[in-house]
């Protein structure tokens, strides 16, 4: 590649320049090497945590609230 920028091909002058990779626009970062959907795995498995955290966060609310009413019955009750 070296040797044949600035050469001569039928008259003509060429100028050679090595490849760049090709950048995509997205990622966090606003322009990424890869794809946006590359990391959907990713974004699935997160979201499928972040739901069960929640399932998980109303169960013990709920079982909360079910033993501070069985504790007002039990005072009421004395």
């Amino acid at each position: 590649m070296d040797n044949m920028d600035g050469a001569e091909l039928y008259g003509r002058v060429l100028t050679v320049n090595y490849a760049l990779p090709e950048k995509i626009k997205g990622g966090e970062v606003g322009w990424a090497a890869q794809p946006i959907w590359a990391k959907a795995d990713t974004w699935l498995k997160r979201l499928q945590q972040k739901q069960e955290m929640q399932r998980l966060q109303s169960e013990q609310k709920a079982a909360m609230l079910e033993a501070e009413e069985l504790h007002r019955k039990k005072l009421a009750e004395e």
